[in-house]
């Protein structure tokens, strides 16, 4: 291994000559080369970017295209109304819940059509640096799902959102209200504290 080893170094050491790199002893060799492998060494230990739920992104865009909407309560009222119908057009698509905690309080079952099903219910009271997110779900489950839900803890879910329950209220100071919706839940994981 020894003798691979410096033969390997020899030949990164060749590869400076070629690129122009002269060095007069061996000292100066190892010492570029450390330097080099340290260099690619830290690259390697840089954290990736987390990128931030759909949901988080979306009202923070908001926030910045309308950074006055808490000044007062007329500035509010008008921009609230726009608000209602961002977070309508934003509740289309499937992601809108992906990495939001959602915390499910009650798991049971109801006739529905005809149909016994299972439900869970479920609140969004997240605090971001925009502000709370207060959003209600109704969540229809299978059996498995209801089987493995511990109420009051916080899930993440993935799903398609099947109907709007009610309308988002809009804006108050601090806090974002985006209504109540029906999901069908695909998949669900526990959120690790």
């Amino acid at each position: 291994m020894g003798n691979g080893f410096a033969l390997l170094v020899r030949r990164s050491l060749n590869v400076f000559f070629i690129f122009g790199f002269k060095a007069k002893s061996i000292m100066k060799k190892y010492f570029i080369l450390s330097c080099i492998i340290t260099g690619f060494l830290y690259s390697c230990n840089e954290k990736p970017i987390e990128k931030k739920p759909f949901l988080v992104e979306k009202i923070q865009n908001f926030n910045a295209i309308y950074p006055n909407w808490d000044n007062n309560d007329l500035v509010r009222d008008s921009i609230s109304k726009i608000f209602i119908d961002s977070v309508n057009s934003w509740f289309v698509n499937d992601k809108v819940l992906e990495g939001i905690p959602v915390q499910i309080y009650e798991v049971g079952k109801a006739d529905e059509k005809g149909e016994t099903i299972k439900y869970g219910l479920g609140r969004l009271g997240a605090i971001y640096e925009s502000g709370t997110l207060n959003m209600s779900l109704s969540l229809m489950i299978t059996d498995s799902m209801a089987n493995v839900i511990n109420n009051d803890r916080q899930y993440y879910i993935k799903g398609k959102i099947l109907k709007n329950l009610y309308a988002p209220e809009g804006l108050s100071r601090g806090e974002y209200d985006l209504g109540k919706y029906r999901v069908k839940v695909d998949s669900l994981f526990v959120k690790n504290k």
